[in-house]
């Protein structure tokens, strides 16, 4: 299964079952999605889930992570 096929047949990616997903995340929480599993990116201020896509991003999995896990680090500091 492709990464274009999954977001087509489940619309429901986000797991919201068509609530609303306007809420201020902060970020502590954005940090405990931070985890083999699970992983959280900020973009402009917008919370994006981007866990569904890990499993077929082309790039290794754990240099992501470690990328991620970085770029969180340094804009908690900021």
């Amino acid at each position: 299964m492709d990464w274009v096929k999954l977001t087509r047949t489940h619309p429901d990616l986000a797991g919201l079952n068509g609530q609303s997903n306007r809420r201020l995340i902060p970020m502590s929480e954005v940090k405990q999605h931070q985890s083999e599993g699970t992983m959280w990116t900020v973009v402009h201020g917008r919370v994006y889930n981007i866990s569904p896509y890990m499993k077929f991003h082309p790039g290794v999995y754990t240099l992501h992570f470690k990328i991620f896990f970085n770029e969180m680090h340094t804009a908690s500091a900021v």
